[in-house]
């Protein structure tokens, strides 16, 4: 629970920064049909302003539960370890630390750890005869992708 509050906070404050660089751009290249302090009112003193902010709120509130996810694959941490470690790296991540069953992958460059809001942390966890991918779901279902015909060849 105390990380999906957290995501949820992390992606609330970047909708807000997002959403004050549009208010900042449209005032700057007099796209905005009212200026600055008109829009501002607007937001915060009328009910369309509010629902604004609610609903940028309940999207924050949501996206935890959308934006993560786990999947399975059949293979083995120990047999498909090279290959999950050359997926890994071609799609940006590194080996941060290693366990029996289960590799824990951070993104390199602070570039990609902004873009993913520093939620860049894939694991990949033996369960059985399953590979368990859990994450971030662009970057889970992208390594997924990836690693499902290297997987294929071997068995």
């Amino acid at each position: 629970m105390k990380t999906y509050l957290i995501r949820s906070i992390k992606y609330l404050i970047w909708l807000a920064l997002l959403f004050t660089l549009i208010f900042v751009l449209m005032i700057r290249t007099n796209t905005a049909r009212a200026g600055g302090e008109q829009m501002l009112h607007e937001l915060f003193h009328t009910q369309r302003g509010w629902m604004m902010i609610g609903m940028l709120m309940v999207l924050a509130f949501l996206y935890p539960r959308f934006g993560f996810t786990s999947r399975s694959l059949k293979g083995s941490v120990a047999t498909n370890r090279d290959d999950i470690l050359r997926v890994a790296h071609r799609g940006g991540f590194s080996l941060v630390s290693e366990t029996p069953g289960q590799l824990v992958f951070r993104a390199s460059s602070p570039a990609k750890k902004a873009l993913l809001l520093w939620e860049d942390t894939i694991i990949v966890t033996q369960q059985g005869d399953q590979l368990v991918i859990d994450g971030i779901r662009k970057e889970v279902v992208r390594m997924e992708f990836r690693l499902k015909p290297a997987l294929a060849q071997e068995q």
